[in-house]
């Protein structure tokens, strides 16, 4: 089967094929070519030449140098056309042509974006000047779908690869909705599917926004584990399980450590037991302090040794290098880490409201 995509980023491969192994005797080929768009993004202040717009040039200027349009796929100057002459002599300013999107008036008159030639957004994460597009060949023949998530998946193993050859942080792992558009190719028939798409949301509630808005204007030193458990969650839509097992356990360490401090103030221990208790591992404070400590029903054994799976699994990814994770075990260890996460908060709470009510507060920053 044959897939057609195109991804939102660029990579800089020589176009041509590149096979990837999935497994002992199993192989799928990716054709990578880049593509220049036809439409450049409009919230850019440069574009390159549309469609068509260099068959009416004879010669431009780059940066004031002159270069003659049959040079043009040759030369390694970049930057601003300053200028162009077409076929006709006319000399033409290109921001100063009014049928561009972005034409507008300025204190200094008309203007409209510049065009440049060679040049791209620096660690462009979304293609804007160009994109890579792709096609995939397997000798297998599943469905539509299925192909999809295989194609994905190699896909992914190919980025990985790139990504840790190169050293470009900003080309990251897709996730399904990341290709909006692909389509299956046979000798018979194409099949087109779209992903991605939903109703347009609507503007988050007036509660809500009048939380960020004080918030905003009351700023207040904010816990990581937030931060980190968002970051588990993009990590696992991108396919980046390992990732997502190591943000999440890490966020899971963090609160943790807040109640288990919490604790020890709370009942008096003295700053020599809390260091103590703040020194030792993660499985210990969850299988003896925090199962000696926290109240909720919740917190059954059955659950401890859920979390305790998923710690193991974060050593492994450390310690051993495992980095085959499946979707099911990120899920797992995000919904387990919010879970305890709650418990927790939820505990340090009902502590605090009590002391409020009797007038007491045995906590000490």
């Amino acid at each position: 089967m044959v897939l057609v995509f195109c991804l939102p980023f660029c990579l800089l491969l020589p176009d041509g094929d590149y096979p990837v192994k999935l497994a002992e005797n199993d192989i799928v080929s990716f054709h990578l070519e880049k593509v220049i768009p036809k439409i450049f993004d409009e919230r850019l202040p440069y574009r390159g030449f549309l469609d068509g717009e260099l068959k009416n040039i004879s010669k431009l200027w780059i940066k004031g140098k002159q270069i003659d349009k049959s040079d043009l796929s040759k030369t390694k100057e970049f930057g601003v056309v300053t200028k162009y002459i077409d076929y006709k002599g006319k000399e033409i300013v290109p921001q100063l042509v009014k049928n561009d999107v972005n034409f507008h008036e300025t204190p200094l008159g008309y203007m409209g974006r510049q065009v440049v030639v060679n040049t791209e957004v620096t660690k462009d994460s979304y293609g804007r000047f160009r994109y890579t597009k792709v096609i995939y060949t397997s000798k297998n023949g599943q469905h539509l779908k299925k192909e999809y998530a295989r194609a994905l998946s190699a896909l992914n193993q190919l980025l990985y690869i790139y990504r840790v050859e190169t050293s470009d942080y900003w080309i990251t792992n897709l996730a399904e909705n990341d290709i909006l558009v692909y389509k299956g190719v046979s000798t018979k028939s194409q099949a087109y599917s779209i992903k991605g798409f939903s109703r347009m949301k609507d503007d988050h509630d007036t509660k809500l926004v009048n939380e960020i808005k004080e918030a905003l204007l009351n700023p207040k030193p904010e816990h990581p584990f937030m931060t980190l458990i968002l970051d588990s969650k993009k990590s696992s839509y991108e396919q980046n399980f390992h990732l997502s097992i190591i943000y999440a356990i890490t966020a899971l360490e963090s609160i943790v450590k807040l109640y288990v401090l919490f604790y020890a103030k709370k009942e008096k221990f003295g700053n020599k037991v809390e260091r103590k208790l703040m020194s030792l591992n993660l499985h210990l404070l969850i299988t003896t302090i925090l199962k000696m400590t926290v109240k909720s029903d919740q917190f059954t054994d059955e659950f401890i040794d859920k979390i305790v799976n998923s710690i193991r699994l974060r050593n492994k990814i450390i310690h051993e290098s495992q980095l085959s994770v499946k979707e099911q075990d990120a899920k797992t260890a995000i919904k387990n880490v919010t879970t305890i996460a709650r418990i927790l908060l939820d505990e340090m709470t009902e502590y605090c409201d009590t002391a409020q009510t009797t007038g007491t507060n045995t906590l000490k920053s």
